[in-house]
């Protein structure tokens, strides 16, 4: 079917095209995609569930499996980017006061389920930390968690005001009033969450999926700040001309001016690992385009080169010593 506006066409086209490739659209999560509620537990309360994942970490949400596979269903409910609120009762007085606390609200980084072949929670969903403070959330004492179904993801609305409190409440007020007893957020994680649904993989990273795909962008992403990229270079150029930190190529004397400042950024942070962290210029390193590739392409050892084990491996291929490297 021909378009009945192609001017309209063309340009809702090139923003699309913008936005996919250039990324110029910041995506943050607020307090209206608080969309669901789950009740954890752990040791019967006697320990607090995920107590180990905090801001930016990534792990497997876990469900019963129950009759005809309800927990395939209920894990499938919460889409990528829709936020779900972890609440869990406490029993142990040496964790605090007994009772229901808030304890992360947390986002599927993508649309998968898996099921583990054993086990008495075997579906399971990966999801990241978007909000956490550092003591738990003792919920508001005007607020009923009693009717979510526990263990199954239900609708943030079933979280209802108590009959006797008097209160009256629109769902969007009670996602704001719930959104806010959180502190600590990253917002930003909801551009990470769209890249990984959106992004094609680097055939050179080769096939890789779930857990390691999301960290592999998380770890992309954070290469490609510009401010930091910048100063970076900034910091290069007072020690001399901008060379690769694995291979020494220089741009300007390939390419002459038209290489000039040119140089990737790689994140020194290793891929595999969890969570936020404030980048830093020795968080970095300049490498060319070809080395880049090559640390983020798994070795041997199934695991990745630093850039200076990479330095070495292609001075031990042109036969020179490691002592004469460092030096």
């Amino acid at each position: 079917m021909e378009s009945l506006n192609p001017y309209c066409d063309k340009k809702l086209s090139k923003l699309y095209y913008l936005n996919k490739n250039l990324n110029l659209i910041k995506m943050e999560f607020s307090a209206l995609d608080l969309l669901w509620t789950k009740n954890v537990t752990r040791e019967k309360g006697k320990a607090w569930a995920y107590d180990e994942y905090h801001i930016g970490d990534t792990f497997y949400l876990n469900f019963p499996l129950g009759n005809n596979r309800m927990g395939v269903t209920s894990a499938q409910k919460a889409k990528a980017n829709e936020l779900i609120l972890l609440v869990q009762s406490i029993y142990n007085k040496t964790l605090g006061k007994p009772g229901t606390y808030l304890s992360h609200i947390v986002a599927p980084v993508d649309d998968e389920v898996e099921v583990d072949p054993v086990g008495s929670h075997p579906v399971k969903r990966l999801v990241t930390v978007v909000a956490r403070d550092k003591v738990m959330i003792a919920k508001p004492t005007n607020l009923d968690f009693r009717e979510p179904n526990r263990g199954w993801t239900c609708e943030i609305d079933l979280i209802k005001p108590k009959k006797d409190s008097g209160m009256i409440m629109t769902l969007d007020e009670k996602k704001i009033l719930l959104w806010n007893l959180f502190r600590d957020k990253d917002l930003t994680i909801k551009t990470l969450i769209n890249e990984n649904q959106t992004s094609i993989i680097d055939p050179v990273v080769e096939a890789i999926e779930g857990e390691e795909k999301y960290r592999w962008i998380r770890h992309r992403y954070y290469e490609r700040d510009p401010a930091l990229i910048k100063a970076k270079k900034n910091e290069a150029k007072h020690h001399g001309p901008i060379l690769c930190e694995a291979c020494n190529f220089d741009f300007i004397k390939s390419y002459g001016i038209h290489g000039a400042e040119f140089m990737e950024c790689h994140h020194r942070f290793p891929i595999a690992k969890h969570g936020k962290r404030t980048n830093t210029l020795e968080d970095l390193a300049l490498v060319c385009s070809n080395c880049h590739r090559m640390l983020h392409r798994k070795n041997v050892h199934n695991d990745y080169y630093t850039v200076e084990q990479l330095k070495l491996l292609i001075h031990e291929i042109s036969g020179i010593t490691e002592s004469q490297v460092i030096s």
